[in-house]
């Protein structure tokens, strides 16, 4: 499956504590990930689904993503339709194996790209 991921103004990553959480390109559902980057490399702490406003103030309000805060989260999200978000879930967390994540995800994944690649 082919998605748009979401960049904040300028085209870049968004910031999870600096992004308009009221925004209305926040209002949909669909699946993120929030992660680490470090020069060339990339840690991926966190992949959900669901209503993205919702979900990102919950990681936003996360006591262990707030830990991460002074390294500045990453964060990107693309529409999803919703009876497909568990299964795109699934693909992200078998593929970004996240470090900080809630239940693992189980079920049939769909492949989708990733933000930093082409499908």
């Amino acid at each position: 499956m082919a998605a748009d991921w979401f960049k904040c103004k300028g085209d870049v990553w968004c910031d999870l504590f600096k992004i308009n959480l009221n925004h209305e390109t926040l209002k949909m559902t669909g699946v993120f990930i929030i992660w680490i980057e470090d020069g060339n490399s990339r840690k991926v702490l966190r992949v959900g689904k669901g209503d993205i406003e919702d979900e990102l103030t919950k990681c936003k309000n996360d006591i262990v993503m707030q830990a991460f805060m002074h390294k500045g989260l990453k964060v990107s999200f693309t529409p999803v339709i919703e009876s497909q978000c568990k299964s795109i879930e699934v693909y992200l967390y078998r593929t970004l194996s996240p470090t900080v994540n809630g239940s693992i995800p189980s079920g049939l994944p769909i492949k989708i790209n990733l933000p930093w690649k082409q499908y």
